[in-house]
């Protein structure tokens, strides 16, 4: 007997019974059920609700604990590139680059927890067109108390973080939770209460946080908007930080993405493009006192998404050609050597000329042509490596200047004399931090070290002196440390004359990508393999030409 000829009270009554997907589903099947069901814009927003939390379609379901302001998975892995989250207002479902943070890592909007009845929706279908709904008072008295007692939960954990017992305290976080209705304390009077352990009431708290919010997560996803639907519906708030762009050109602060350096941050896989790695970044590096080895510390950096006003897309501000300390220094203005902050309007007014002709790479090159867009770039890329070069530089000065041992303060006092006079053969010591090293400078720092392990020798066979050892090891991680500071700023200088040569490997960079590997392939891995954990050299060390 097929589905149609049943009577139509019955037919609804099962229809209501389905969920967002099958509703869609089964309204596809036919003209019938098409007529009768006649879905709109909010059943196919609660069918893409449905998709979200499925893995196939959405990816993973990210946990956001409060009580830690801990993410998993990290927005730094990769698994964080796979998730997708609905946009409403589109019914498209979208990458995390595409909304601002609030809109999927609040509580309301997140996706619900494996714990949440939202994962089994039923439609909110209905037969009647128009049906008077009654307001469901005590259900929404129950939410409000629930976040009540949420946010109770995640600021008493945060507080109740010291081992040390305070009676006072203790009692009143009880009461609170009693009067919060938290279950987990019901029947517990005081005396039981200060008996339990610091760990195991905080487990309590965290428990009760997780079962809050399982039923708070995702209540308002239906309300989630990406960035382009927000800003066509005048949306978009103003970041409080002042980096928010204008009415023409948003700006909307974005995920956190791992790099290197800031020339890593602004020209991600320029090396390929190039046809040469870029270096080493020693001067974040961490060396180890007496190891010729070391290891990188990337740095987070938060990724600004910008609306281009010719092609009306989403890139990031490195599409621009806009650095995010341009956009923070309008906010300031400068008189007679000093910064001081800015009127609302005359920041604005600055901002405004910054990005009054602020277009994308792609815009900009079809406006200007290809090769004045790798010109642009190689301006931008100048400025960085230069930067670059004035903090290796300023590193490898600091490494020739020291030394690790464990001489004692009035031996350092009687070696003044031998070291103020060995500073005098290096010239370049007395320059400013800013100051990038010449070939004559590096010469003058390898003579330096090698007159200074002579002197180091020569201590070690004068007895006057109580502790004459000489560290075989660190010496050789000394050179090793030299060596390495030397390469990168050899191969700095290197990329730079490259970029001033073929500026249409720098329009080819920005052209010629596929934009959808930007997010982890190119942003976060690079050439070179992510580390996550510092390494952090704790011997005490000093000048080698300073006596104090």
């Amino acid at each position: 007997m097929p589905l149609e000829s049943l009577p139509t009270e019955l037919l609804c009554s099962c229809i209501c019974l389905l969920d967002p997907i099958g509703l869609i589903s089964l309204s596809q099947t036919s003209k019938h059920f098409r007529q009768l069901i006649n879905p709109q814009k909010r059943h196919f927003a609660e069918r893409l609700l449905q998709l979200e939390t499925i893995d196939e379609y959405g990816g993973g379901t990210p946990r956001l604990r409060p009580r830690h302001v801990h993410l998993a998975p990290n927005c730094y892995r990769h698994e964080w590139h796979d998730i997708r989250w609905a946009c409403t207002s589109c019914l498209r479902l979208l990458p995390h680059r595409c909304f601002r943070n609030s809109s999927i890592l609040k509580l309301a909007y997140q996706k619900p927890t494996p714990r949440s009845p939202l994962n089994d929706p039923l439609t909110t279908w209905e037969p009647l067109a128009y049906k008077v709904r009654k307001p469901k008072v005590e259900e929404e008295a129950r939410k409000k108390q629930l976040r009540k007692r949420h946010h109770f939960c995640v600021t008493a954990s945060i507080r109740r973080r010291l081992s040390v017992p305070d009676e006072p305290a203790d009692v009143e976080i009880l009461d609170r939770f009693l009067e919060h209705g938290v279950e987990e304390f019901n029947g517990i009077d005081h005396e039981t209460f200060l008996s339990i352990e610091t760990w195991d009431k905080t487990m309590l708290m965290q428990f009760e946080t997780d079962k809050t919010a399982a039923e708070l997560s995702g209540t308002n996803r239906r309300n989630r908007k990406c960035l382009e639907c927000q800003y066509l519906r005048r949306e978009l708030r103003p970041e409080s930080h002042g980096a928010d762009g204008i009415v023409r050109v948003p700006i909307q602060a974005n995920r956190m993405v791992l790099f290197y350096s800031e020339l890593d941050r602004y020209f991600p896989g320029l090396g390929n493009c190039l046809g040469q790695e870029i270096p080493l970044v020693v001067e974040h590096m961490y060396f180890m006192a007496d190891e010729q080895t070391h290891q990188q510390t990337p740095i987070a950096w938060t990724m600004w998404m910008v609306r281009c006003p010719e092609c009306t897309r989403w890139k990031e501000l490195r599409d621009f050609r806009v650095q995010v300390r341009d956009l923070l220094e309008t906010r300031y203005g400068v008189e007679g050597g000093r910064r001081y902050l800015l009127h609302q309007d005359e920041s604005r007014e600055k901002k405004e000329e910054l990005l009054k002709d602020a277009c994308c790479n792609t815009c900009f090159a079809k406006a200007n042509g290809r090769l004045e867009l790798g010109r642009a770039l190689g301006r931008w890329l100048e400025d960085l490596i230069d930067m670059r070069l004035e903090q290796v530089s300023l590193r490898l000065k600091g490494e020739a200047r020291n030394f690790h041992w464990d001489r004692v303060q009035l031996e350092r006092e009687a070696l003044g004399p031998y070291l103020l006079a060995l500073r005098e053969t290096v010239s370049c010591f007395g320059r400013g931090q800013n100051s990038i090293l010449s070939k004559n400078d590096i010469r003058q720092l390898k003579g330096y070290r090698a007159r200074a392990v002579r002197m180091w020798e020569q201590i070690d066979k004068d007895d006057h002196f109580r502790r004459p050892r000489l560290n075989e090891e660190g010496l050789g991680a000394w050179g090793s440390r030299h060596e390495l500071c030397e390469l990168v700023l050899h191969k700095l200088k290197s990329c730079k004359k490259l970029s001033k040569k073929n500026p249409e490997a720098l329009a080819a960079w920005a052209l010629d990508r596929d934009e959808s590997t930007w997010d982890y392939e190119v942003e976060g891995a690079l050439t070179r393999k992510l580390n996550y954990d510092n390494v952090w050299a704790g011997e005490r060390s000093f000048r080698i030409d300073s006596a104090s």
